[in-house]
């Protein structure tokens, strides 16, 4: 989110001679700015997990979310097929219109435009000799036609089991300045992808200008050897320990953490 150029502009110097421990420091500074603010602000791409939600409503860790590239259920899987007799593994093959269940001596052709949906589906599968099948929930109502778009199968001893691709939950709204989701309707876990964060280009100067004097504060205590000194008396008649960098923070930057970390809810 800072530049080397930046915290060199702040020191006063044009030397290149510990640019590396510039470098070090920028990312300590900022990887303890997200830790204790528990937000993402480094630009990523993030694969999200929200196990607890609130009612209708979910409150991402990222901020300046840019966009927003899939919202799923989380579930393992779609639609998991299955065969009576556990000798025999359930072969099934998928074409653009339909799908296909295969035995030693039989084959079934079951047309997606027939059963349109993973639960109707599932019930055409049941209603064959010897097979089964089972929706996971939240995919009840997915179009059937949708597992020619997966990657693909995988088949074990227990039965075939179509992953759920990324499905975008039902009426999703997005809310940029709460780095809110709201659904119409919530299964957990609710995964969300999305990209987010700022780089060296977009970093509000406030947030900058922060990073940069805890960058600076500790770059002088290195230079000047103090990292191993345990604490030190201020002139107000306080004390700042040493021991653990983490520890080690300017006033300003503790408060900022507080005023913009994320609330658990």
């Amino acid at each position: 989110m800072i530049t080397v150029t930046q915290v060199k502009s702040e020191l006063d110097t044009e030397s290149t001679k510990y640019d590396d421990l510039i470098e070090w420091l920028i990312d300590s500074v900022e990887a303890i700015w997200e830790s204790r603010t528990n937000k993402y602000w480094v630009e990523r791409t993030v694969k999200e997990q929200l196990d607890e939600v609130p009612g209708k409503m979910v409150f991402l860790r990222g901020v300046n979310i840019s966009r927003i590239y899939s919202v799923s259920t989380g579930l393992d899987s779609a639609l998991v097929i299955s065969q009576a007799d556990e000798n025999v593994l359930p072969t099934v093959s998928v074409t653009d219109t339909s799908l296909v269940l295969v035995t030693h001596d039989s084959e079934i052709v079951l047309l997606f435009a027939d059963y349109p949906t993973l639960s109707d589906l599932a019930a055409g599968i049941a209603g064959q000799a010897g097979w089964g099948a089972s929706v996971y929930p939240g995919h009840v109502n997915t179009l059937s036609k949708t597992l020619i778009e997966t990657a693909g199968q995988f088949c074990e001893t227990t039965g075939t089991a179509f992953y759920a691709p990324d499905a975008y939950v039902k009426h999703l709204k997005f809310d940029a300045k709460l780095s809110s989701l709201t659904f119409e309707a919530i299964i957990t876990p609710i995964i969300a992808k999305y990209k987010c964060g700022y780089t060296d280009l977009n970093t509000p100067a406030w947030l900058a200008q922060i990073l940069i004097r805890q960058v600076c504060h500790w770059y002088h205590q290195a230079i000047e050897g103090r990292w191993h000194v345990t604490s030190m008396a201020l002139a107000d008649g306080g004390t700042i320990s040493y021991g653990g960098q983490e520890g080690n923070m300017l006033s300003d930057f503790v408060d900022a953490t507080k005023r913009n970390g994320r609330v658990p809810v």
